[in-house]
């Protein structure tokens, strides 16, 4: 399926959540709701409406080039040494990575060994074949979503792009892994704002850097190895949906964030 394109319409409509006025993209459904959790109003874009669902054609295969790391390879090497393993898609589109890890690991017979989950906030997601139980896909916005559950692989293929609070999902996500597990999501630190500062990306980088995050910068990738409990240095503010394309071509979200401090200190929502 061809990703959506990410121009704006002219047509414009109320968020049914805020009843603020938002341009949606197009290809876009405009049934997406507004999640915004009151950060300042003279930030543009007002509410937090995010088009966290893309239409992403690509499975298992395109995920290794996207990421340069083969996710079934890593389970795979993960369950020789443990009983059980789990791979959390976020923003997972159609879901044909997660549904296509499902069928390889059902044609082995290892389907009773593995936990594989996706979430995206638009249901789009491709047909499941009846007997797949070692797989969920879940509609609902990542940044709302919960779960008790620890994951041996967290992935986030070009999702991050479309969120409003990144430092809170990253934070968030980071502490689902297991002990040894990975996390690797693609984000654009010129999409992150400090309020009060001309450039942040290198601020946010270090700040990352210091909280245990490792960054590859030829993919813009954000790695982090073992459950983060290092607490992230910022309060979100709110989000533009008007920043324009970032690295990928698409338009993107930026967000904006106040940094409370040098010291380690909770991660707190405006």
């Amino acid at each position: 399926m061809a990703q959506p394109e990410r121009s704006y319409n002219k047509k414009r409509t109320r968020c049914q959540e805020c009843n603020a006025i938002w341009r949606f993209a197009q290809g876009v459904a405009l049934s997406l709701r507004c999640f915004w959790y009151g950060g300042p109003r003279e930030i543009r874009g007002g509410c937090q409406c995010v088009y966290e669902s893309r239409a992403k054609p690509g499975g298992a295969n395109s995920y290794e080039k996207d990421l340069g790391f083969a996710p079934l390879d890593f389970l795979k090497r993960r369950l020789a040494n443990q009983h059980g393993v789990a791979w959390l898609d976020l923003c997972c589109g159609t879901g044909r990575a997660v549904i296509e890890a499902a069928e390889t690991w059902c044609g082995s017979g290892l389907d009773g060994s593995v936990r594989l989950a996706g979430v995206d906030l638009v249901p789009m997601f491709g047909s499941i074949r009846a007997g797949r139980d070692c797989m969920d896909l879940a509609a609902a916005s990542v940044e709302r979503w919960e779960t008790t559950e620890r994951f041996d692989l967290i992935t986030c293929v070009h999702g991050l792009h479309y969120i409003g609070d990144k430092l809170g999902l990253i934070q968030k996500a980071s502490g689902w892994l297991k002990d040894g597990g990975l996390m690797m999501m693609h984000v654009d630190y010129r999409n992150m704002r400090i309020r009060g500062r001309a450039s942040s990306a290198g601020q946010i980088g270090k700040d990352l850097r210091r909280a245990g995050f490792r960054y590859v910068p030829w993919r813009h990738l954000l790695i982090c190895n073992g459950r983060n409990r290092h607490p992230l240095l910022y309060r979100y503010l709110g989000a533009d949906d008007r920043a324009g394309p970032n690295y990928t071509g698409q338009a993107a979200i930026e967000s904006y964030y106040e940094r409370t401090g040098s010291r380690p200190a909770l991660y707190v929502r405006g």
